[in-house]
């Protein structure tokens, strides 16, 4: 394509006399300059036209009016295309402006008339407040993942979200020999037109780049949620059913829903951050109340046992019983159960027996106990290991208790999770004669 092709920008108004002179200046500001300007006035009541004849002077601008407000851009954009002279043709909305080598770097993109060619947008509303990063790059790369499918699978992408922004987007004039804007104004003009063209064969291609700025102005139809709403679901039906290929249901079904969901979290969207904030503060919370407060411990009072000092430190034979007090598979309660065994041991001096029951995972919990006490200088004989894990605390309690009365025991120290204890307690006190004493 030779880079010297006439370009006719199509600048449809209506009421925008606090806006125009940005997005003419864009253009008149482009890298490019083999441009030609064709501005179609829909009847406006400010002024419009007469400022831009004041303020703004270039031979580059041609000026046409529609006989009566049409009440949609579609009519005066058809106007520009009938009165245009390029072979390429650029539509920008008045509230909106392009960076200066928005042209140049379409210009050198373009290979055919089949493919419409357009770029990433930034926003920012009728305060000049800007859209964010975020926002900013989660738009671009939603164009990048629809047009692609577009391309590579049909128009009915389109019905999910509509990637191509009409201000960014440069076309072959012999396109709309046949297609033109449909003019209903109950319709989205630009998403009827992008469903359509893809239907006929074109491809889209997308720039990666910022080429233009959107304004969201404060009464503009894009700003009125609700209507913007009921406007895109009025042209999506209207071309489905045009279309009348009914195997893409879902696709539209979901497009509709989505559509649906998005305005209702912009039009509810600070009572959405509202309730968010109060709930992460509740979940904060709830969090320190449980892990970092005291209440759960004050509440947990009743599930804890344990006897006195002066009543256990002479007793020389002591019961472990890691594996409680955690429900992960890969249990670390052994640490805290060998921990609770060295401060017994500070205060006993005679032990003669340790039983070490536990998990038997990857590595038995028993085992590490077992060579964590042996590596503390206890001997080996002292120390029983019962390699066997039973479904509850009843059948270990059963067990070990058969197994001290065999090693004819009459006392021993239990140590265990704090919370288990008191359960414990009672299943010791019911099913066995041998005196048990808690270590805190």
């Amino acid at each position: 394509m030779p880079k010297s092709k006439l370009i006719s920008v199509i600048i449809p108004t209506y009421n925008s006399k606090k806006f125009i002179k940005n997005a003419i200046d864009s253009v008149l500001k482009q890298t490019y300059r083999n441009f030609e300007i064709i501005i179609v006035d829909d009847c406006s009541i400010d002024g419009t036209i007469k400022y831009i004849n004041e303020k703004i002077k270039s031979d580059k601008i041609r000026i046409f009016k529609t006989k009566k407000n049409s009440g949609t851009v579609a009519h005066p954009r058809n106007i520009g295309l009938k009165k245009c002279k390029g072979s390429l043709v650029c539509f920008l909305d008045s509230d909106d402006y392009w960076e200066k080598d928005k042209l140049q770097n379409q210009i050198e993109c373009f290979k055919n008339n089949k493919t419409i060619y357009f770029s990433a947008a930034k926003y920012f509303n009728f305060n000049g407040k800007k859209s964010n990063f975020f926002l900013n790059f989660t738009r671009k790369f939603l164009q990048q993942f629809i047009i692609k499918r577009v391309n590579n699978f049909g128009h009915y992408w389109f019905y999910l979200y509509n990637p191509v922004i009409v201000s960014s987007a440069l076309f072959s004039k012999e396109i709309f020999t046949k297609i033109s804007f449909d003019e209903n104004t109950n319709s989205r003009e630009d998403y009827d037109l992008w469903i359509r063209l893809r239907k006929a064969n074109y491809k889209f291609h997308f720039i990666n780049r910022y080429d233009v700025n959107i304004c969201r102005r404060e009464h503009s139809m894009s700003s009125n949620l609700q209507k913007e709403l009921v406007t895109t679901l009025n042209s999506l039906s209207n071309v489905f059913f045009k279309i009348n290929n009914f195997s893409k249901l879902n696709f539209f079904l979901i497009g509709i829903i989505l559509k649906f969901f998005i305005t209702f979290i912009k039009l509810n969207k600070s009572i959405i951050i509202a309730i968010s904030r109060k709930l992460v503060i509740f979940l904060i919370s709830i969090y320190f109340l449980i892990f970092y407060s005291p209440l759960f411990w004050y509440l947990g009072k009743p599930l804890l046992y344990s006897d006195k000092l002066n009543d256990i430190k002479k007793i020389e034979n002591v019961v472990i019983f890691s594996g409680h007090g955690d429900t992960s598979y890969y249990n670390q309660t052994y640490q805290y159960r060998y921990k609770d065994f060295k401060k017994f041991s500070k205060i006993s001096n005679n032990i003669d027996k340790i039983f070490i029951l536990g998990r038997l995972q990857e590595i038995p919990e028993q085992k590490i106990l077992e060579s964590l006490l042996i590596a503390d200088g206890i001997n080996k004989n002292q120390v029983n290991v019962i390699y066997k894990e039973y479904n509850n605390t009843y059948k270990n309690i059963k067990e070990v208790n058969k197994l001290l009365l065999e090693n004819e025991i009459e006392e021993v120290i239990f140590i265990t999770s704090p919370y288990h204890s008191k359960r414990a307690k009672l299943l010791w006190d019911k099913n066995s004669s041998i005196d048990v004493k808690f270590f805190k």
